[in-house]
């Protein structure tokens, strides 16, 4: 029997040498630091399922919302669909005096050509009046001449516009302290003229 506490504890270290020898003690860690060790791979791992479903969600949402910009009502007139512009345009007179004579003048246009030609003017925000010259000035090119659309076509072209949601008009006080009538492309206007507008590589 062993009673010096020497001897007790050179025994003691023997023991544990010759259970270092027998065992690969590889993996082993305190108890307290295996209890730690569980409670952060938990909490990674709930991260880390936490961070999947939200880059799940925030890809779908990004796909709806790429949808919604591409997607217009399907019973409401835009792409393919021709519109026949009614307009007048004045014409000198063949004899010498200086008089001018309106002509009447009518051509077809697809919906989203005429938005394509008008959106560009429509980046800063113009009152009515404006707008529908800003339009005409558009037109010009295409028509073959510079030409004046009648008011109840505008305001028609106007409401085409807005219930695709490509447009919008609203009235607002002036700086001369009246209220007028102004439009401005929406943000989905915006995408949609650069998107069909801008010029890509080959």
């Amino acid at each position: 029997m062993v009673s010096d506490p020497k001897d007790i504890m050179l025994a003691v270290h023997s023991t544990l040498v010759d259970f270092l020898d027998e065992y690969d003690m590889v993996g082993w860690v305190r108890a307290n630091d295996s209890e730690v060790n569980t409670a952060l791979l938990t909490q990674v791992n709930e991260l880390s399922i936490e961070n999947k479903q939200l880059i799940k969600k925030s890809n779908m949402l990004s796909q709806k919302i790429n949808s919604m910009q591409d997607t217009f009502e399907s019973d409401l007139a835009f792409e393919g669909e021709e519109v026949i512009i009614q307009a007048t345009y004045s014409e000198k007179s063949k004899s010498m005096s200086p008089i001018y004579h309106d002509r009447n003048i009518e051509k077809s246009i697809t919906w989203d050509k005429m938005f394509l030609l008008w959106a560009p003017r429509l980046t800063v925000t113009l009152n009515c009046r404006k707008s529908k010259s800003e339009l005409e000035y558009a037109l010009k090119d295409y028509m073959g001449r510079y030409i004046k659309l009648n008011d109840n076509q505008f305001h028609t072209i106007k409401i085409q516009y807005s219930a695709l949601g490509l447009i919008k008009y609203y009235e607002a006080r002036t700086t001369q302290g009246g209220t007028a009538e102004f439009i401005n492309l929406t943000s989905k206007g915006r995408e949609y003229m650069v998107k069909k507008s801008a010029i890509r590589r080959n």
